[in-house]
């Protein structure tokens, strides 16, 4: 079974090195290479079932098995966590298809390579996860403080701060305006963090583990594009149960609450930060793209269209609701019909911007080989960093 795992090592460092290769150069990830890791995964889980079972039963001549047979069943389990957060990254539009696939396959077969992993099965995900986006938003950062330094160079510092000058300017102006919106999420947020803690502390220890910090805040910070603004738009009604909640608290466990309200207001101004910081670091790394102009009548299925032609077809397009979800992988059939269709009946500029993705690729593999080969993780570090 060494000489399994050895092959199967093998097979995933190559693998991982030419899909690597393909995204970087390609932005495309080939789903015959997901195909063939997902045969061979499957070949390897295979013998190792029937070594398990024959183990199991007590076969003659079979020594211990490299898995006990609840190894397969904490696998299922950690598959489908990846399975559906890869799923749910790719609905709220943070990666493609191919990002998605690459994702569940990848973190499946690591599992089976480093099955001691920490975490494994409910939070080796989540610090996969964090083991890929956390790199990609320092190398994210360090580019950006590097280009702020290549311009301080060019353009001389008077013009470089004044620019920054009238950045914090239009932030703070912006930020005045918003106010009440900006109120009602932090309240909001407060009131999600302190759920949670009294649904935790409710619940058997089995069970715990779904209401666990860092679970509602990685869940938060990757689907904030859809549940900022349902939290705007609910307003302050979502914090009636909580009112009601910490009414009754007050009255039969006062310690108890203190200490909770504490936790939530501690838990909703980190995330807070975090939140900040981060969408704004993985949706600028996300967003660095080559674009170019090409003619409507050009636009074929699969080509990522520029915002602001998306928002423009939106306005005056008569097939306006087929814009209402636009796929990160790309405009459908349909929706470039739209576009070339709309051409004809409105004057509208015949030319469309198309962007080029970054490749996430190499940093979805970088992060799980992460996990693999490191006992720790960076969202330890930063939570310890925090507390």
């Amino acid at each position: 079974m060494s000489l399994l795992r050895a092959a199967l090592f093998g097979f995933f460092a190559v693998l991982s090195a030419v899909i690597s290769w393909k995204d970087w150069h390609n932005s495309c990830i080939p789903n015959r290479l997901l195909l063939l890791g997902a045969q061979i995964l499957s070949l390897g889980l295979a013998i190792y079932g029937g070594h398990s079972l024959l183990a199991h039963f007590g076969w003659p001549h079979i020594p211990k098995a490299a898995f006990p047979l609840n190894f397969y069943t904490a696998l299922l389990q950690h598959a489908g966590i990846c399975m559906a957060a890869s799923i749910a990254l790719w609905w709220w539009g943070l990666w493609p298809a191919g990002d998605a696939k690459l994702f569940a396959l990848a973190a499946t077969f690591a599992a089976v390579l480093g099955p001691d992993q920490k975490g494994f099965p409910h939070w080796l995900c989540l610090r996969m996860l964090g083991n890929i986006f956390v790199p990609a938003a320092i190398v994210y950062l360090i580019g950006e403080g590097y280009g702020a330094i290549i311009n301080l160079k060019k353009n001389g510092p008077k013009k470089n701060w004044s620019d920054h000058a009238l950045l914090l300017k239009e932030s703070a102006v912006r930020g005045y305006e918003n106010r009440k919106e900006y109120a009602v999420l932090f309240i909001n947020i407060i009131c999600v963090f302190l759920l949670m803690q009294a649904l935790s502390n409710r619940l058997n220890s089995s069970m715990r583990w779904l209401l666990d910090g860092r679970v509602i805040s990685a869940g938060l910070f990757f689907a904030w594009a859809s549940v900022g603004p349902a939290m705007i738009r609910l307003r302050l009604w979502a914090a009636l149960p909580v009112i009601v909640y910490i009414a009754g608290g007050a009255m039969l466990f006062p310690d108890l609450l203190l200490r909770e309200l504490h936790g939530a207001v501690r838990a909703g101004v980190i995330f807070s930060l975090v939140l900040g910081i981060g969408r704004n670091c993985l949706s600028g790394y996300l967003d660095r793209k080559n674009g170019m102009l090409i003619p409507i009548g050009e636009l074929r299925p699969g080509m990522i269209v520029a915002e602001a032609d998306i928002q423009k077809i939106r306005c005056a397009s008569p097939f306006r609701s087929r814009f209402d979800r636009i796929y990160p992988d790309g405009l459908t059939w349909a929706q470039v019909h739209g576009f070339q269709e709309t051409a004809k009946m409105f004057p509208i500029d015949t030319r469309v911007g198309i962007i080029k993705p970054a490749a996430f690729g190499p940093w979805i593999l970088a992060g799980i080989w992460m996990s693999l080969l490191w006992k720790n993780d960076c969202l330890s570090i930063i939570r310890r960093i925090y507390e």
